[in-house]
């Protein structure tokens, strides 16, 4: 990427990509339009040969872990699919990359299960706050759930 050149600003918290020679485009399959301050499965063309962050830059792109199940029926209510929701629980990220990540329910907060006849396989995934599989890059993980049953 010869040509380029990218300045950030502290004020808008956000970048501007300009070229020398040429108009450019940013693609809506590109996976860092939120990094760089754009709406997601959006295109931008530059003008002039230059192209500002409509947003603010976001680094910090997962802010939640979700731990959801397929295969359960939930009445919990999630933002990114309010028509699907899978989602046992929510753990907020506090920490920076690369960190460990704990996570204590110390309000109690528990999740109801409506149709317990499901529960015969339990199949559990780690995604984001978008519903997007985590990508752990072969690092282990572990997890502790606790399931009550009432009569």
């Amino acid at each position: 990427m010869t040509g380029f050149s990218i300045i950030y600003s502290s004020l808008n918290n956000t970048f501007t990509f300009t070229h020398g020679t040429y108009n450019f485009q940013f693609k809506s399959t590109s996976t860092c339009m939120e990094i760089l301050g754009f709406d997601e499965n959006s295109t931008y063309n530059s003008t002039s040969k230059v192209l500002t962050s409509i947003n603010s830059i976001n680094l910090f792109t997962i802010r939640n872990i979700y731990i959801a199940s397929n295969n359960l029926s939930l009445t919990n209510i999630n933002n990114s699919t309010p028509n699907l929701c899978n989602i046992l629980a929510s753990i907020p990220l506090t920490s920076g990359a690369n960190s460990v990540i704990t996570y204590c329910n110390t309000n109690n907060i528990k999740t109801v299960v409506n149709d317990v006849k499901n529960f015969t396989l339990l199949q559990l995934a780690l995604t984001d706050q978008d519903g997007d599989i985590l990508d752990l890059n072969g690092c282990h993980w572990s997890m502790t759930l606790q399931i009550d049953y009432t009569y």
